[in-house]
């Protein structure tokens, strides 16, 4: 029998971790853009909804402008919680999917001579 390659198992151990992290990292990153999306946009809608209430005429408009930007405040809120509860899926998916296919089913991957079996990132 051979003894393990260690050089070889601890390149290919830290290359899948490597991959697994960029994942990670990319999809933080996408959750993080769409919700600075999400505050950007409020931040204009409060700017808009500011105009409307001080050239209001009257009580009615007053109130339209109220509602119209309460309305799109409580849309961007439902759109976080959505978000959020998707984000937390695809992360925890990423996360399984990491430990489940960096060593073979039933091996430490930390055991000599394992190799990953994730094909690698291209």
């Amino acid at each position: 029998m051979e003894p393990p390659d260690w050089p070889e198992a601890l390149r290919v151990q830290m290359e899948t971790v490597l991959h697994d992290q960029a994942e990670l990292l990319d999809e933080t990153q996408k959750m993080m853009a769409a919700w600075t999306k999400r505050r950007h946009e409020g931040m204009e809608a409060g700017v808009r909804a500011l105009q409307k209430l001080s050239s209001s005429k009257d009580a009615s408009e007053m109130a339209a402008a109220y509602s119209e930007w309460l309305t799109s405040s409580m849309n961007r809120i439902i759109a976080d919680m959505m978000a959020a509860h998707d984000g937390a899926l695809r992360l925890a998916n990423l996360g399984h999917s990491a430990l489940t296919t960096s060593s073979p089913k039933g091996t430490p991957a930390s055991a000599p001579g394992v190799a990953a079996t994730r094909p690698k990132p291209k």
